[in-house]
């Protein structure tokens, strides 16, 4: 499997029929009534590389994570870095990182299975879509969990 298998950015639209059989080009009188008009080709849909989007800032986070864990010391490092952790930014960006991390992992699971039974192909749309459902099902709650303490301190 090289890279050209795993590229599916580009969602080719059918290409125009130049066969003669289409009724357009036969010469039947039928062919061309005002209910029969030529319909534009669909675009060809851009999806954006969200999967290595994603996959990137997991990455990311994992390496300042490891760092950071490294060059702790002593205890009160520690404790001042879990302090920092607590913080409604922090506890953000760890919110943006597990959205990150659900929807590359729901989008792998999608690449591999149409990999293992090239036939889902032609569901890819809904394919895609399941997984940003399944992403956002995930991940609402989880952030809810995460923001929470936060918010609990704060109205206290």
């Amino acid at each position: 499997m090289d890279a050209a298998d795993l590229d599916d950015d580009v969602t080719d639209a059918p290409e125009p029929s130049d066969d003669a059989t289409d009724p357009h080009d036969a010469h039947d009188p039928q062919a061309h009534d005002a209910t029969d008009r030529d319909e534009p080709a669909a675009p060809r849909r851009r999806w954006p590389r969200w999967n290595a989007v994603a996959g990137l800032v997991v990455l990311v986070y994992v390496v300042v994570w490891a760092a950071a864990l490294t060059h702790i010391s002593d205890r009160n490092t520690f404790n001042r870095w879990g302090q920092a952790m607590g913080s409604l930014g922090a506890r953000l960006a760890v919110s943006v990182v597990v959205l990150a991390a659900l929807f590359h992992t729901f989008d792998g699971m999608r690449r591999a299975a149409i990999a293992a039974k090239p036939a889902l192909t032609a569901r890819d749309e809904r394919l895609r879509a399941g997984v940003l459902f399944l992403t956002w099902a995930v991940a609402l709650p989880s952030i809810a969990v995460i923001v929470w303490p936060w918010i609990a301190e704060t109205t206290r």
